[in-house]
């Protein structure tokens, strides 16, 4: 319980110099899960509760794409968004609206970065991913209101689809610089 106590405390005084986009995120949804995983520790749960609302405001776009414009880091973002739901419901609190409502714009946008093949479409820099990890994710947006828009516009993408053939098209401007490591930035090239 010391050393984990003491990998609160660090992760608690360092998340924010972590390197900004997913690793900002991990390290915020490690504070919450320690939160809900040890008791006693309420305030800090609401604390992290609130930073990771505010970073993920900032980090996941209007359309659900995320501020680095690169689909699989959106996915793997996902896959560890998802098992949140299932802590607060073990101690019996109700998730932050704000977070169920990233994963589902995530969700939707992750069914409209989908190709015919099943995989993600790989612009610049972008891995081919797991088919296994991204069934998974997709597996929670089988129903409701998922439907594939058309435009991503704050992602910078559009989707033309027409029976069997799917055309992706990068539309948008590079991302932030501080994010370009895992940057997606293809302007004009098609998938």
């Amino acid at each position: 319980m010391s050393s984990i106590g003491q990998q609160i405390g660090a992760l608690r005084t360092t998340w924010r110099n972590a390197p900004d986009g997913v690793p900002r995120i991990v390290c915020l949804i490690a504070l919450v899960l320690t939160g809900l995983a040890i008791s006693g520790h309420d305030k800090q749960l609401k604390d992290a509760e609130a930073a990771l609302i505010v970073e993920l405001k900032r980090q996941i776009l209007e359309d659900g794409g995320h501020i680095s414009r690169s689909a699989s880091v959106l996915e793997d973002v996902v896959l560890d968004l998802l098992p949140l739901g299932q802590c607060f419901g073990s101690r019996a609190l109700v998730a932050p609206d704000e977070i169920n409502a990233a994963v589902r714009k995530s969700l939707r946008f992750l069914r409209f970065m989908r190709l015919g093949d099943g995989m993600l479409a790989r612009f610049n820099g972008v891995s081919t991913g797991s088919p296994a990890a991204l069934a998974t994710v997709l597996g929670y947006a089988s129903g409701g209101d998922f439907d594939i828009m058309p435009v991503a516009r704050a992602s910078g993408y559009a989707r033309l689809e027409r029976g069997t053939t799917i055309v992706m098209t990068d539309v948008g401007s590079p991302p932030p610089l501080e994010l370009s490591t895992e940057a997606q930035a293809g302007a004009l090239s098609l998938k």
